[in-house]
């Protein structure tokens, strides 16, 4: 028989709180599944997560959301009264969890920005502070006269090439030159 009480071997503390979580268990799901589907809230949390398959981080707060959406909707199509915590609280539950996605994303985005900033700014220091007239980085290029990188925008360009200065482009077209050399 189930309901049967009979003497325990091991630890009584164990017992102890085996009936604890047990009463817990009930209340929790009384108010979040139904007899009919006692992982409901799991299996709705876990489809909603599927939206977010590729953000991890996001699937965490998805997960809660979808246990207080699933919750708030066991009690009110039921008409239960809740035994754990209030609706007013799951409510409650719902916006804050919310507003922690909200700010986890914001700084998330915030960080990406300021990676890709740092990231210009590294780039800018690199090339020696020339940005391109469209406003991005210029791009390095080799002289093809003296192997010298330099930025896109000093280029001298002609039909043989790239070159770093008037002297390189005179020295590979073999014109003498009374210019200094770099």
């Amino acid at each position: 028989m189930p309901n049967e009480i009979r003497a325990r071997h091991g630890s009584p503390t164990f017992y102890s709180l085996l009936e604890r979580m047990a009463d817990i268990h009930d209340k929790k799901s009384h108010d979040y599944a139904s007899n009919n589907n006692p992982y409901g809230n799991y299996h709705f949390s876990g489809q909603l997560s599927l939206l977010f398959a590729s953000s991890p981080e996001d699937v965490g707060f998805i997960s809660r959301i979808g246990e207080k959406l699933y919750r708030l909707a066991n009690l009110e199509s039921s008409g239960k009264n809740p035994l754990n915590e209030s609706i007013e609280d799951t409510e409650n539950d719902l916006c804050v969890i919310m507003a922690l996605w909200m700010s986890d994303r914001r700084d998330r985005r915030n960080a990406k920005l300021s990676n890709q900033k740092k990231r210009e700014q590294e780039e800018y220091i690199r090339t020696g502070g020339i940005i391109s007239q469209a406003g991005t980085q210029a791009v390095s290029i080799v002289c093809n006269n003296c192997g010298r990188q330099y930025n896109q925008i000093m280029a001298i360009r002609t039909k043989n090439g790239n070159f770093c200065s008037n002297r390189c482009v005179d020295d590979y077209e073999g014109k003498e030159t009374s210019r200094p050399k770099i």
